[in-house]
């Protein structure tokens, strides 16, 4: 049944198992992270005027959510383990580096708490930072494992099956 979705169903189960989940949670709890701990490394208050609070909530705390719900309401097939995670680590690492350039380019950072830090610091800051959304990952994919058992989803095919045939 799974060997028989059409394409677009895989890729669209790859890019939420493997890209959206994890970079919404990594979104949210970083961000909140160090805002808790010292606002003026992600957001100084001259953004207030910019960006209001309504919408930074929007931005970093409504992803984590809509991704649990969707998660809840609409079944994913994880991929094999191996081509999520190369997925990720793949952007997790690009991203990085567009940091780096940027700052090289500018000879400013997108995140203040960078030009805090020593390149000992930033290292361990971009390990861990690529490191998280992959935790992230993980935690997905046993969410979805719990949300969607084998017997709930057969259950659900079951009734779709049902209906089709009345």
């Amino acid at each position: 049944m799974i060997k028989d979705r059409p394409i677009w169903r895989k890729v669209k189960d790859y890019i939420f198992a493997s890209f959206l989940f994890p970079l919404a949670f990594d979104v949210g709890v970083m961000f909140w992270g160090l805002f808790i701990f010292d606002r003026e490394t992600v957001a100084t208050k001259d953004w207030d005027a910019i960006f209001p609070v309504w919408l930074n909530h929007f931005v970093h705390t409504d992803i984590m959510l809509f991704a649990v719900i969707e998660m809840i309401v609409l079944h994913r097939h994880y991929p094999k383990m191996k081509w999520s995670l190369i997925g990720i680590l793949s952007l997790m690492i690009s991203y990085v580096c567009w940091v780096h350039i940027i700052n090289l380019v500018t000879d400013r950072w997108v995140y203040p708490i960078l030009g805090q830090l020593n390149w000992i610091e930033i290292i361990a800051f971009d390990l861990f930072n690529i490191s998280v959304p992959i935790m992230f990952y993980f935690l997905g994919r046993l969410l979805n494992n719990l949300i969607w058992s084998n017997k709930r989803v057969q259950e659900i095919l079951r009734n779709k099956h049902e209906q089709v045939e009345v």
